[in-house]
């Protein structure tokens, strides 16, 4: 369900409410769940789930088969689409056009299994033509382009041909 549905079934089964005060009511709640997760609170509704943030450290990818380990750290990310915010009701809305391709600038390290460092080196990545392939699924996922971005250039630099 997203948060434009939940606003939409909430307006209609309070039909006493007007729906610009549910959809306030649901961004403010959204905001302030979202503050405090970010804060680093915990937060129950009894009868309903609880929400929290786990911290997940950093760790080396490895390759099971070769027992090859990669360090990477992203440097800067630049999601693929723009904020823009004159359509009215859809303040929030991401327009994916060929002028706002993904980008990740990173910094890699690829050590064999005896913790020899075998590559190393900087990266600045793009598909400048990320909406003439197929989209990514699932379609939910925010990220989907940039994920697919970083999986290119993993089979790039990383797999071995035959």
């Amino acid at each position: 369900m997203t948060k434009s549905e939940l606003i939409e079934i909430l307006s209609a089964r309070q039909g006493h409410l007007k729906a610009d005060d549910v959809d306030l009511a649901v961004k403010s709640l959204l905001e302030m769940m979202g503050a405090s997760l970010s804060g680093g609170e915990r937060i129950e509704i009894r009868g309903f789930g609880s929400f929290s943030l786990h911290y997940r450290p950093p760790r080396l990818g490895r390759n099971p088969k070769t027992g090859d380990k990669v360090d990477v750290q992203i440097l800067d990310i630049q999601r693929a689409g723009q904020y823009e915010w004159n359509y009215g009701a859809a303040r929030d809305l991401r327009v994916l056009r060929d002028i706002y391709p993904p980008r990740i600038q990173l910094r890699f390290r690829r050590m064999d299994a005896n913790g020899n460092v075998v590559a190393e080196g900087d990266r600045k990545l793009a598909d400048l033509a990320y909406l003439m392939s197929p989209p990514p699924l699932p379609a939910s996922d925010t990220l989907r382009y940039e994920k697919r971005l970083i999986d290119q250039w993993v089979r790039r630099e990383f797999v071995t041909r035959r």
